[in-house]
């Protein structure tokens, strides 16, 4: 063990060689109080930069925070917060926390990324990241996401089978897609409470989604639902021939009508969507796959297939990705898909490129990040979408306009997203205008616009309620490239699965400085660019309505539910979710 290398943190009257051989490590460790270790690691480093979370506990550590250590990152990362865990209030940190996995940098700093966990159970949401220098000594923790003091009986009440059938009726499943859904049980903080939980990932054709639900394993309450479905690459592109087919099933052998019609190293068909997808998508592998981004192969860094389905559903279901692989999946691919349109709102959306590589960042982020998709982890979702989108579908260096060949194809000059000026689209370019809501999983299309206006503003600079931001290199084409690369890193290193806007400012802060060593004019403009959109706030937006919990009037049972699954949803359910014509067969 190297615990003993992190002790030279003592008071001045203090030994000068750790704790008297006659206490156990362990003793020690319990009788630091979290501001005495702080004073002594101060002794360390005058500069030391300490963060607090709205609750008063530490959130971030930044500094000269331990001697070198051995050991790979894992065992730097367990060794460090066995030493220091009386800062967090954790009891024993080998038994809490689980690495997920560990990055070398441009700098030789190692990133590790670790999870929470309570009596072997995952602790939803609940992430740190530690960054260990090229002399192996700990300088930077985010420990915003790590909760102290769970106490939970983990033993459940309602069984996963039950979890899943009341899934099914809540959501009025038509027909399911896949190998069918799946639950696991895990610790969800949630609206104040701590909850024993079951997850149930349920994947269906009618409704159309990928439905992420959280169930209390108690008391069988529905907490919180989300369709993770987001509105991708050896190519493949599928035909479903307009046709409502199941995503999962496009490979090899796959029933009618989804058709192969072009596959790595074919020839260009008479299709001119096939033909669009498969160059965009090829388009956006390469772009990935440079230097800039370490040579990234695919979406998951390890040349998982590009597919792609085109000619679905046209004016009901325009565009979308399917998130089968990562995350627990069963399916063998990831997919995006790409409808026809209707003619008036969209066009073919295979035929955008911004579209093309927008669905594709949405693949990126979920094996590395995986952010959630609701609220603003999901608004920070979609922004990289953009992100990657635009810069990718550029027709010149002022083309900060997200998806404009597609959108409204009989309207010249607009565009479904615009960067450097959000509102033009509805969407808020400040927290001031943040959207509370709990349409579009909590406005992941529209505060997008925040995060979006940030980026715009760090490529090509400005001034925005009072705030002026110098861009990141004085030519523009740079400075996106720039951008763009510092939010890469942040979703790839730094951002966990439940990050926010406010860890966003922090992660891009932490990207610059990997990326671009001493460099203060880039780190200024990174940190006044998120000023400007009025990040980081100190409290976060208020709550999204809570709709679980609705009686109802027999006249608001969906159409044709037998007696078992009223009592289901009966106390649980959304008026808004369950209205149902009963001449809806």
């Amino acid at each position: 063990m190297v615990i003993l290398s992190t002790w030279p943190l003592v008071a001045q009257d203090g030994p000068a060689n750790g704790p008297p051989p006659s206490e156990s490590l362990q003793d020690s460790l319990e009788a630091f109080t979290p501001q005495a270790r702080l004073d002594q690691m101060r002794q360390r480093d005058p500069e030391l930069d300490v963060s607090y979370g709205k609750t008063g506990k530490i959130s971030r550590l930044r500094g000269l925070l331990s001697d070198p250590m051995t050991g790979d990152g894992q065992q730097v990362a367990l060794d460090f917060f066995t030493a220091n865990q009386s800062l967090l209030g954790m009891k024993d940190a080998s038994s809490e926390l689980s690495v997920i996995r560990a990055k070398t940098d441009e700098r030789g700093w190692e990133v590790v990324k670790l999870q929470q966990i309570y009596k072997t159970l995952t602790v939803e949401g609940f992430q740190l990241v530690l960054s260990i220098d090229d002399q192996r000594q700990v300088r930077i923790v985010n420990c915003r996401n790590y909760m102290s003091g769970i106490v939970l009986n983990t033993e459940e009440s309602v069984t996963s089978s039950w979890a899943i059938s009341m899934v099914r009726a809540h959501l009025f499943v038509q027909k399911e897609s896949g190998d069918g859904p799946t639950a696991v049980k895990l610790v969800y903080p949630y609206a104040g409470k701590t909850h024993l939980a079951w997850k149930v990932r349920l994947e269906a054709i009618e409704p159309l989604g990928e439905f992420i639900y959280y169930l209390d394993a108690h008391t069988g309450e529905i907490l919180n639902h989300y369709n993770n479905m987001k509105f991708a690459l050896n190519r493949m592109v599928w035909d479903a021939q307009a046709g409502e087919v199941d995503p999962n099933q496009a490979a090899p052998n796959a029933p009618s009508p989804t058709v192969l019609r072009r596959s790595e190293g074919g020839g260009a068909t008479g299709d001119t969507d096939v033909n669009k997808v498969y160059d965009y998508s090829g388009d956006t592998y390469n772009y990935f796959n440079h230097a800039n981004f370490g040579t990234m192969d695919s979406f998951d860094d390890a040349g998982i297939k590009v597919q792609s389905i085109v000619h679905w559903k046209p004016a009901t279901d325009p565009a979308g990705w399917n998130n089968a692989t990562c995350c627990g999946g069963t399916f063998p691919n990831l997919y995006a898909r790409y409808g026809d349109g209707d003619g008036f709102t969209f066009g073919p959306l295979g035929r955008d490129k911004d579209i093309v590589a927008h669905e594709y960042g949405h693949g990126v982020t979920a094996f590395a990040s995986n952010l959630i998709y609701q609220d603003e982890p999901g608004a920070l979702n979609e922004a990289l979408s953009d992100i990657y989108g635009v810069e990718i579908g550029k027709s010149s260096a002022t083309d900060w306009a997200v998806g404009e060949t597609a959108w409204t194809p009989g309207t010249p000059g607009d565009a479904l997203r615009m960067m450097d000026n959000p509102p033009a689209q509805g969407q808020p370019d400040h927290m001031t205008s943040y959207v509370v809501t709990l349409d579009d999983h909590g406005g992941v299309h529209t505060n997008s616009g925040i995060p979006n206006k940030a980026a715009y503003l760090m490529a090509a600079g400005g001034t925005h309620y009072g705030i002026t931001v110098t861009p990141l290199d004085g030519t523009l084409a740079t400075s996106r490239t720039m951008m763009v690369r510092i939010f890469h890193r942040a979703n790839t290193t730094y951002l966990t699965n439940s990050s926010q806007f406010n860890a966003a400012v922090l992660a891009t802060q932490d990207a610059v400085e990997a990326l671009f060593p001493g460099d203060a004019a880039k780190l200024a403009t990174v940190t006044q660019a998120w000023l400007a959109v009025g990040l980081p706030v100190n409290t976060s937006p208020p709550p999204r309505p809570i709709t679980v919990g609705t009686f109802f009037k027999p006249e608001q049972v969906p159409f044709g539910q037998d007696f078992l699954a009223i009592m289901l949803l009966f106390g649980c359910g959304s008026y808004a979710l369950f209205k149902r014509s009963r001449g809806d067969a």
